[in-house]
């Protein structure tokens, strides 16, 4: 198969006529065949079907569709595996997805909903009765046409027995506002009472034009599935007892697709008037209007394609993002603060209308000497009773949960409130001491004898692991702590009892390392990048479960990571790496997928002077006299903010969280909004003394930056105000 007239594809026996969307697997194209018949052809992108086993895999996509072509999907035309790209044509459905027609005219009710709820009902049962779990139900992969619902987009349908296999390294799949519970936590099984879940969820939004688990960003989503009631405010009465059942926590309590026919019934409900104006209720939670259009065109950031303009658009997988130490910890029971009375923070603060939500920030899980990193924020989680407060002794940086900071001096850790930065209690410990992680209400840090676990309510010591020498390298996710040593150990330790989960000396498979690899993780995957041959640059990563075993081993190419610049993310819900690389002695971004197994490098056109921060699918790095936004899977530079000469240092560590980034140096603090071009806020002092140490990584919540002040101890100010 070769290229046609433009970009069109040549797909044999089809013509292309125009280009209908596209997404991380591919694009999608309205084809007509020769009898004039419309279909719609999805056709592979070449790097993708390069990766080893998946014409396989799409021959298993291809079987899965056409044994489930029934009614309300779309059936399977033609397909061929086999060619350069493969494709499949499937019978084009005209018609608007559910998403677009209730954005577009408001949600549905009466027969159109019933009918809706009916046909999904039947293609879930079509499905089921097929052996397949569909696993991203969502209204964008409802069609509406003139009979009828069309299920679409089987690009993440899996067998049901392969479902282990999907996730048993931590990775699930599915779009926030409308994955299960199991999803979120990335459970080892995801049966069909998955799409039952996710079933009731869309139903929802049709029926009101709102997720039910909605929330200001995947976090709060993610918090509300698993631990909250829908909102089922607004869904009609003969409706709601039906979503009530789909929306259990437990799967067991759900109802199969069989059962759903039976639980709608077969009399068609009609539509209640709409109340008058005067009578219209004020629900004390606030409004619930839909999100405004992504900026776009602003400052010299340019928008980013709509496949990834809104979180919700694409599948991501949101336990790993959750779990890993550079975000909060919402899942797991870190944000209670052990007990501390001084609830006046994020923990407490409202958030959409009164909803409480977990909160441990713990930027360890980013790519630079200062550990760098990106996280979620919004303005709710400022904390409650908040007061501008600076002074205390230095720190090496700090972890934030449940109101309180928990930091590392050279030879302690420390709590302080985070509301007005009072020392609640301090814990000598043998330095060197890295920057602490919160996990299960255990403050967990390294020092230069092992790792050890501290109660957060006073800091008496839970647990205590002895190391051979002193932590390379050092990060918790998913309730697990991992820590690498110089001489090429890995141990895995359970942050709540201190166990031993493993350890291994990795020394062999592809990925032999020389030295000790760094360690990152995403949810009970951890991602190990080292180097192979015993000089500077990483050049191998092994990515291992949480038992240890080798799931996958990658050679980089050629370039490598500079030491201790890689950051491991999710991108469309597939995990990534971004990092700094040198080949030829030119600074450039490594940009590696990878399920894909591919790779590509942005040049820089300075020399780094940071590590990497990393959110929503850009790495932020400044590099010479520039903080740079990078598109590394796109390899360009999209953004460009001029930095004053104090606001430039070696080695700085930098934080992008809520559309903003942060950093500091010896002589200010600084918020830059790429969006709009420029620096936004600093305190530029210029009496602070240029010393070999960076100063540590800061902390965001809500928009007030908790950093190293440029005299010395640590700051919190607002930002925003």
């Amino acid at each position: 198969m070769g290229r046609g007239t433009g970009e069109w594809p040549v797909i044999p026996g089809y013509r292309i006529e125009s280009l209908l969307g596209s997404g991380g697997m591919g694009r999608v194209y309205l084809g007509r065949s020769s009898s004039g018949r419309r279909v719609a052809v999805k056709v592979i992108r070449e790097e993708i079907a390069h990766q080893p086993d998946f014409r396989e895999r799409f021959r298993r996509e291809i079987t899965s569709a056409r044994r489930v072509s029934g009614a309300f999907t779309a059936p399977v035309v033609d397909a061929d595996p086999d060619a350069e790209p493969p494709w499949m044509a499937t019978l084009y459905i005209p018609g608007p997805s559910l998403d677009a027609r209730v954005r577009r005219e408001g949600p549905l009710a009466g027969k159109d909903l019933h009918q809706l709820a009916a046909g999904l009902a039947e293609a879930l049962l079509d499905l089921h009765r097929a052996g397949i779990v569909h696993r991203d139900l969502k209204p964008g992969n409802v069609l509406l046409a003139e009979d009828g619902p069309r299920v679409i987009d089987f690009g993440v349908v899996r067998p049901g027995a392969d479902s282990a296999a999907l996730t048993r390294t931590g990775v699930a799949i599915g779009t926030p506002p409308y994955m299960s519970p199991e999803q979120v936590r990335a459970q080892r099984y995801t049966g069909p009472e998955s799409d039952i879940f996710s079933y009731g969820s869309v139903l929802a939004f049709a029926a009101t034009g709102r997720a039910p688990f909605e929330a200001a960003d995947v976090y709060a989503v993610a918090y509300r599935l698993v631990h909250e009631h829908p909102d089922l405010a607004g869904v009609p009465e003969w409706l709601r007892p039906v979503l009530h059942q789909c929306l259990q926590k437990d799967p067991a309590l759900r109802p199969s697709s069989a059962d759903l026919l039976a639980l709608l019934g077969v009399e068609v409900p009609e539509p209640a008037p709409p109340p008058a104006a005067p009578e219209q209720v004020v629900r004390s939670n606030g409004p619930r209007t839909p999100p405004p259009p992504p900026r776009t065109g602003r400052g010299r950031v340019r928008g980013r394609r709509s496949r990834r303009m809104l979180a919700a658009a694409g599948a991501v997988t949101v336990t790993a993002v959750l779990a890993a130490a550079g975000a909060f910890a919402l899942l797991d029971d870190d944000g209670k603060d052990g007990g501390s009375k001084d609830k006046g923070a994020v923990g407490s603060a409202p958030v959409d209308g009164g909803r409480k939500l977990g909160d441990a920030y713990q930027p360890v899980n980013g790519g630079s000497p200062g550990g760098s990193a990106g996280y979620a924020d919004s303005r709710g989680r400022k904390p409650s009773g908040w007061e501008p407060w600076e002074g205390g002794r230095d720190l090496t940086g700090c972890a934030y949960a449940g109101g309180s900071l928990y930091c590392a001096a050279n030879d302690a850790v420390l709590q302080l409130a985070a509301t007005t930065g009072a020392e609640r209690w301090s814990r000598p410990l043998t330095g060197p001491v890295q920057p602490p992680a919160v996990s299960g209400g255990m403050v967990v840090v390294s020092d230069g004898e092992g790792l050890r676990g501290l109660s957060t309510s006073g800091g008496a010591e839970r647990w205590s692991f002895s190391l051979p020498t002193p932590a390379k390298s050092f990060t918790v996710s998913a309730g697990i702590a991992y820590a690498s040593t110089q001489t090429g150990s890995v141990y895995a330790i359970d942050a709540k009892t201190g166990h031993k989960l493993w350890a291994e000396q990795l020394n062999g498979g592809n990925t032999s390392f020389a030295t000790g690899p760094r360690v990152r993780a995403l949810g009970e995957t951890g991602y190990l990048i080292g180097s192979t041959s015993g000089q500077d640059t990483e050049d191998a990563v092994r990515v291992v479960n949480r038992h240890g075993k080798t799931s996958a081993e990658h050679k980089l190419p050629e370039g490598g990571c500079a030491p201790d610049t890689a950051a491991v993310s999710l991108l469309q819900g597939s995990p990534v790496l971004d990092c700094l690389s040198y080949k030829d002695d030119q600074p450039a971004l490594l940009h590696y997928a990878f399920a894909a197994r591919s790779h590509t490098l942005t040049p820089l056109d300075a020399d780094p002077r940071s590590g990497l921060a990393v959110q929503g699918g850009r790495a932020y790095v400044v590099a010479g006299q520039h903080l740079l936004v990078v598109d590394g899977e796109d390899k360009q530079v999209v953004g460009r903010v001029k930095l004053s000469d104090k606001a430039v240092a070696d080695r700085m560590a930098i934080v992008a969280a809520g559309g903003r980034v942060y950093f500091g140096t010896h002589q200010g603090l600084y918020a830059v909004d790429p969006a709009e071009g420029k620096v936004v806020w600093n305190s530029e002092t210029g009496s602070g003394p240029e010393q070999q140490t960076p100063p540590a990584t800061p902390l965001v919540a809500g928009g007030v930056l908790f950093a190293a002040a440029p005299k010395g101890g640590w700051v919190s100010v607002d930002t925003r105000s």
